[in-house]
């Protein structure tokens, strides 16, 4: 769990930026999600993650450092926006490294997001996070957010996959079935 820098200042541009989005994919039998830019073209301009990137890059990028990474590279990114009874149902992130939640507007009451174990698949697990805050995991971890229960909630994510690199270093001369020293 990672927090933003100057989420205060920056939630409210994003927020306006979502608002004046035009675009909802079309619903798949395991969501309802009120609004989104899910399966909006990579490459279509999407004024939010302008705002976000400059003061995100430096945590993600300490994050992926502390995992031996020497650097990420961002693949994928959309929001969701949850209201009264919206869910997505369990999934996982394919053909990326990490997933990474940005909890933009995450009021008291909202349904965190819930985790498969994946050493023990009948326990669910959930993360202690705050709005402001990134929860990177794994991707291939099956995960879903839950209906929002309460009518006067809304909860607001950005979701980014990112792919953790290693340029030399410790695994330079790695050889699979040969000892390392």
């Amino acid at each position: 769990v990672t927090k933003v820098p100057n989420h205060e200042l920056l939630k409210p541009l994003i927020l306006e930026s979502i608002a004046k989005f035009d675009f909802r994919s079309t619903s798949l039998p395991d969501e309802q999600i009120s609004k989104t830019d899910w399966g909006l073209p990579q490459d279509a301009f999407r004024p939010y993650i302008h705002y976000l990137m400059p003061f995100i890059q430096t945590e993600l990028s300490e994050t992926y450092r502390s995992m031996g990474g020497d650097g990420i590279e961002v693949t994928n990114f959309w929001f969701q926006q949850y209201k009264h009874n919206d869910r997505y149902d369990w999934h996982n992130h394919t053909k990326t490294n990490f997933a990474n939640i940005y909890y933009l507007e995450f009021p008291d009451g909202s349904p965190k997001t819930e985790f498969l174990n994946p050493m023990n698949p009948s326990e669910i697990l959930t993360f202690d996070v705050k709005e402001g805050e990134v929860l990177t995991v794994p991707a291939y971890l099956i995960h879903r957010s839950p209906p929002v229960a309460s009518s006067n909630i809304r909860k607001t994510i950005i979701a980014i996959n990112a792919e953790l690199f290693k340029r030399g270093g410790v695994y330079a001369n790695f050889e699979p079935g040969r000892p390392q020293q």
